[in-house]
């Protein structure tokens, strides 16, 4: 990102916060190991809110492409019960050739990686050209076995 004439780059800006925190807590009385543990605790609380940022303009860029399919007959969920077997459990058998949708465990995941795995049914073109359409970059080799990938947007 630019700002003006300045660069931004945020792993520098993290630990540049994190660094002034140190000298902070260290002019104020922390011991060393203290002010250490203070610092990192604002960097890891600057990193949480950063991915949780990121994942939020995913899930609504997602939520937008799954309304998308919901004209076209989807069920569409996401954050869709614990895992892939209670999601698909949970699915009434007339809506299950065309749902799309994401457990809790692939939430964690994607937060961890950047990239969410999408459990689907029914037309991977149409998928993928409606996630797509709202600016998702999509990997997916449009067989059947594998699940449809979307990046989180930088």
């Amino acid at each position: 990102m630019n700002y003006g004439a300045v660069e931004y780059d945020p792993d520098q800006a993290k630990e540049a916060i994190r660094k002034f925190a140190l000298l902070y807590f260290l002019k104020h009385g922390a011991s060393n190991s203290n002010a250490d543990q203070l610092s990192d605790s604002i960097y890891n609380a600057l990193d949480e809110a950063e991915r949780t940022e990121a994942f939020n303009r995913l899930s609504s860029a997602v939520e937008r492409a799954f309304n998308r399919l919901r004209i076209n007959g989807y069920r569409c969920e996401q954050d869709w019960q614990c895992c892939m077997s209670c999601g698909w459990a949970a699915i009434p058998d007339e809506e299950a050739d065309h749902a799309v949708w994401y457990h809790s465990q692939d939430r964690a995941v994607a937060f961890d990686t950047g990239k969410l795995l999408l459990v689907w049914q029914g037309d991977a073109a149409l998928i993928r050209s409606c996630l797509e359409a709202e600016g998702l970059a999509v990997e997916h080799d449009g067989t059947v076995e594998r699940r449809i990938r979307v990046e989180m947007p930088s």
